[in-house]
C-alpha cells in the first residue's frame, strides 16, 4: 500500500502543478482572457427634485373667514413636494452584455428600468384645487385624493478605451463614449369628490431625451481579485417632449376640458457617476456594488405643467430630477 502511494506522489505533484496553471483563481491581477460578459444588477433607486426643489400647492382645505372678513390662509395642504417625499426607494434592474474585442477596449449594450414611483396624499372636508375657482365641482368637495407617479427607463451603448488595461496595473484610466436614450412619463391625477360624484383633473408628461456622452472611469487594484474606482459621464440630449392637461366637471350639462400640446423638441443634458467595487475571485464571475448618482435637466415633469389658469400648458423646461441609490449585482465572463 505504500509502495502504491509513493508511487502515486509525482502524478499528484504534476496534476496539482497543472491545475495551477488553469486554475479558476486569478494570476496576474485578474486579467482574463475573456470575449464577453453579461450583467445582472438589482438597483435601489430614489426619485428626487434637482438642486432647486419646486413646490406648487395643488389642493386646499379647511379656509376660514375671520370677523373682519379676511379669508385666512388654508389650514391644510397638498403640495407637490409632499407627493415627491412621498415616494420610496424603488426596486429596478440593469442588464447588460459587454464585447471584450481587444485587451484595452470594451463595448456595453445596457438596459436600466422597471422603476416605478408613486407619492399620495388625501385631504376631506372642504377641499379646493387653487387652478379653476371658477368650476363649483372642484371646490367645497367632501375628499380629495392625489397621486404622482413617475417611471422611468433607458438604454445606452458605450465604448470604452483604456489608457492602460483593466486589472493589469494598479491603477487604470479609461475614456468612455457613447449614446444614451432616456423614457421618463409621469402624471399628476387629482379627483374630487362630491357625494358619489367624482371630478378628476390630470396632468400627464413624457419626456424621450436621446444623445451622446462622454466620460472617464479610474480604477483601483490594490489586491489581485478587488478593485474599486469610479465612473462619471456628461452628456447633451435631444428631448422630445409631450403634455397633456384634463379635467371632466360633473356639472350639468358635464364639462371637459382638454388641453394637449404635440411633441416638442428641445435640448437637455444629463450627468452620471458611480463608485464601484469589484470581487473577483474566480474568473468566471464578478461580484460589484456601488452608489448611482443621475442628474437630468430641462425636463417637461407633472408637477411643473399644474396649471392656475384656463389658458395654454405652460412650455417649462427648467425642471431637474436626481436619481440616487444602490446598486449591486454579478457578471458573468466567458
Amino acid at each position: 500500500m505504500q509502495t502504491l502511494l509513493f508511487s502515486l506522489l509525482p502524478l499528484l505533484f504534476s496534476s496539482l502543478s497543472l491545475f495551477s496553471s488553469l486554475s479558476l483563481f486569478g494570476a496576474e491581477r485578474g486579467a482574463y482572457d475573456h470575449y464577453f460578459a453579461l450583467e445582472g444588477d438589482a438597483i435601489l433607486w430614489k426619485r428626487s427634485d434637482g438642486f432647486k426643489p419646486f413646490d406648487q400647492v395643488l389642493v386646499e382645505a379647511e379656509k376660514t373667514q375671520s370677523q373682519m372678513g379676511e379669508i385666512k390662509p388654508a389650514a391644510k395642504l397638498i403640495t407637490s413636494k409632499q407627493l415627491v417625499k412621498n415616494m420610496k426607494d424603488r426596486l429596478g434592474v440593469r442588464i447588460a452584455i459587454k464585447v471584450f474585442n481587444r485587451l484595452r477596449s470594451t463595448w456595453s449594450l445596457s438596459y436600466t428600468g422597471f422603476l416605478h414611483w408613486e407619492g399620495k396624499k388625501e385631504l376631506e372636508h372642504g377641499v379646493s384645487l387653487v387652478s379653476h375657482p371658477t368650476m363649483a365641482d372642484y371646490q367645497n368637495a367632501d375628499r380629495a385624493r392625489a397621486a404622482y407617479i413617475s417611471d422611468f427607463w433607458s438604454v445606452d451603448l458605450t465604448h470604452w478605451d483604456y489608457v492602460t488595461p483593466r486589472y493589469s496595473n494598479a491603477v487604470s484610466v479609461a475614456w468612455m463614449a457613447g449614446l444614451r436614450f432616456f423614457d421618463l412619463r409621469e402624471k399628476l391625477k387629482l379627483d374630487f369628490i362630491k357625494g358619489k360624484k367624482k371630478s378628476p383633473y390630470d396632468v400627464q408628461t413624457r419626456n424621450r431625451p436621446v444623445g451622446p456622452f462622454i466620460g472617464f472611469h479610474f480604477e483601483c487594484n490594490p489586491h489581485a481579485y478587488i478593485t474599486w474606482g469610479v465612473v462619471a459621464n456628461v452628456g447633451g440630449l435631444i428631448n422630445q417632449s409631450r403634455r397633456k392637461v384634463r379635467m371632466v366637471s360633473n356639472l350639468k350639462p358635464g364639462i371637459v376640458i382638454q388641453k394637449r400640446e404635440p411633441n416638442v423638441a428641445s435640448f437637455a443634458y444629463f450627468f452620471h457617476a458611480y463608485p464601484f467595487i469589484d470581487i473577483r475571485f474566480m474568473k468566471f464571475f464578478t461580484l460589484f456594488a456601488g452608489y448611482d448618482l443621475l442628474y437630468m435637466d430641462q425636463l417637461a415633469l407633472a408637477d411643473r405643467e399644474f396649471s392656475k389658469t384656463q389658458g395654454s400648458i405652460k412650455k417649462n423646461y427648467r425642471r431637474n430630477l436626481v436619481y440616487y441609490g444602490f446598486f449591486a449585482g454579478i457578471q458573468l465572463n466567458f
